[in-house]
């Protein structure tokens, strides 16, 4: 294969699609023209936002802000290459052109990813096998796409000049430099379009505090005290990080409450989100302490019931993360949650907690008085967290799917688990299961049957 002195745009696309495809080519001598570098460019920044809008499932906006950032990952891969082709070259060796190199890899690079961008959009879609959707599959040709890239750059460095040292280490070089910039810079233009979603931090001020402090008195005004009659259910909803998908779930499982639990009027829901800030009170761990310690105060200890039901990040010592930049809020762990029930004497109660690790809170939390529901057993993550996820896989199964159907908190999670093991299997995570965990005190059992018995039978 030839090339004329004056190498035009087609001329460096044929030869960055041999070089991906592993086919002989002779690579255009000396460096890029800058129509070719402006094809290469456009090419990369159009495949680049087509394949952001194709990873999301539904509804999406694109952000200029947020696309910007990509520009910085783009200098950093430039200055990379730079530097191994350019600046740093053993003595007597010349110079490789960065800019043919770039031309090359850019364009080349654009067929491994599309391929497994095809396969991992057509599996979220549910258009190829379960199968296909499995996380050691997508994390196998997601390894097999990097290699693939190593050899793309190793052979347009080679066809330019390099020596095969200087070309291997370039590779390795500007791949790392892709996989860990594309971590590290979270440049995604597009985005979920979902309730909730701002991107404004929140403003600190002494009037914002004492703003809290007033909306926070409120909410604990709000819950009433017991009425004359048979048991009554409390409730409290704990969602303390700054992400849209706990702040959907702490609203529905507020209205589920009160809607299935009779709980209406008697629940206060504390939460981290910007967008919330001047409306509900802050999650805290100091303000979980009073809310427990308020509705010690409106329940009968020996006839009503408490749920509490918790939603946030985990982490491997079973602390829930608490997150309000730039507010700094302490995690929540369960010893110090029993602790609070214990002090004011909430007897009968459930605790519920949506997180990876959640399983840990079972041991502590555990006796005759207490049901304890996890999201996950203590070694294993839970799935449904992301930012932009509509609601976790555990509080959408409870909340939504089961508790609609039943009055018993048992029967709840039975239902709930199958509906999970079926959505791990349909995103293809059946090979690393949630498997959410459960312990049910006798004397709870008792007194959530009398409670179920006073407000008649479960639908």
């Amino acid at each position: 294969m030839t090339f004329e002195t004056r190498t035009t745009p087609a001329q460096w696309l044929s030869a960055a699609w041999h070089i991906a495809t592993g086919q002989r080519t002779a690579v255009p001598p000396g460096p890029a023209s800058a129509a070719s570098m402006a094809l290469a460019v456009l090419l990369f920044v159009a495949f680049n936002a087509l394949m952001g809008r194709v990873f999301i499932l539904g509804e999406a906006r694109f952000s200029w802000s947020d696309w910007w950032w990509g520009w910085a990952r783009t200098a950093l891969f430039v200055g990379v290459a730079w530097f191994g082709l350019a600046l740093w070259r053993p003595a007597g060796r010349p110079a490789v052109s960065t800019s043919a190199w770039l031309v090359l890899y850019w364009v080349a690079s654009l067929l491994p990813a599309g391929l497994y961008g095809l396969w991992w959009a057509m599996s979220a879609r549910q258009w190829l096998p379960a199968w296909s959707g499995a996380g050691w599959l997508l994390w196998t040709l997601y390894g097999a796409m990097g290699l693939w890239w190593v050899v793309i750059a190793w052979r347009a460095a080679r066809g330019l000049g390099a020596s095969a040292l200087r070309a291997t280490g370039l590779g390795l070089a500007v791949v790392a430099t892709q996989l860990a910039s594309s971590w590290w810079l979270q440049d995604q233009a597009w985005t979920r379009d979902t309730p909730g979603r701002t991107t404004a931090p929140l403003q600190l001020s002494q009037e914002g505090f004492e703003a809290q402090e007033t909306l926070f008195a409120q909410a604990l005004d709000a819950v009433a005290a017991r009425a004359d009659g048979p048991a009554q259910v409390f409730g409290i909803v704990y969602a303390p990080y700054d992400e849209g998908v706990f702040l959907r779930e702490a609203a529905l499982v507020t209205r589920a409450m009160s809607e299935h639990l009779g709980a209406a009027g008697h629940t206060i829901t504390l939460l981290n989100h910007r967008s919330t800030a001047t409306q509900q009170p802050w999650a805290t761990p100091r303000n979980l302490r009073v809310a427990i310690e308020t509705m010690a105060q409106r329940m009968d200890p020996e006839r009503d019931l408490l749920v509490l039901y918790l939603t946030s990040h985990g982490g491997q010592d079973h602390r829930l993360a608490s997150q309000l930049w730039p507010l700094t809020v302490a995690p929540l762990d369960a010893v110090d949650v029993k602790a609070w029930l214990d002090e004011h004497r909430i007897r009968h109660r459930a605790v519920i907690v949506s997180a990876c690790y959640s399983g840990g809170w079972v041991p502590p939390l555990a006796d005759d008085d207490t049901l304890v529901m996890t999201s996950s057993a203590a070694d294993r993550v839970s799935y449904g967290c992301g930012e932009d996820s509509p609601l976790t896989y555990f509080g959408e199964a409870l909340f939504q799917h089961a508790l609609p159907q039943t009055r018993s908190l048992e029967d709840a999670f039975a239902l709930a688990v199958p509906h999970i093991v079926a959505q791990e299997a349909r995103t293809g995570l059946a090979d690393t299961p949630s498997n959410p965990q459960i312990h049910v005190g006798p004397r709870f059992r008792e007194r959530w049957q009398a409670w179920q018995q006073g407000r008649g039978a479960a639908r």
